[in-house]
């Protein structure tokens, strides 16, 4: 009886050990940690999100294709555990920014013919109807 009263006073000590120390671990907060492989993704997407940033202040639309393969990395990079660096997460933010606002704008249609552009005129194409009468069937 006295073994079986010290084998619960054990038990209850190591329950209530248990449950403070997961607590403890609970609250910690889990650090990114920059392993080799989300470093050189890291880098990888720097590469990708100063060449998106070079064609737009070159005058060009954001890239949707380079955007989204750019926001991929950057899930991945995040998946993986490990923490975007501030700079590119900056740009990449600013470049989906950029798209958004691209896309809520309508379409500009001056210089396409038969848009009510001042190329109509010139751009209309000659008759070009065929009459098969003249080939002599």
């Amino acid at each position: 009886m006295k073994s079986f009263l010290v084998l619960c006073v054990v038990l209850a000590l190591g329950s209530v050990q248990g449950a403070r120390i997961r607590r403890q671990a609970a609250t910690a907060a889990p650090v990114p940690q920059t392993t080799s492989k989300t470093a050189g993704m890291n880098v990888a997407l720097g590469f990708m999100v100063d060449e998106l940033d070079k064609e737009t202040a070159l005058g060009g639309p954001v890239n949707p294709a380079g955007l989204k393969k750019a926001n991929i990395m950057a899930m991945k990079i995040q998946m993986l555990g490990g923490d975007v660096d501030t700079p590119t997460k900056d740009k990449l933010d600013s470049l989906n920014a950029d798209f958004l606002l691209e896309a809520a704008q309508p379409p500009q249609y001056a210089g396409v013919p038969g848009a009510g552009s001042p190329l109509d005129a010139a751009a209309k194409p000659a008759n070009t109807k065929v009459n098969f009468g003249t080939f002599g069937r």
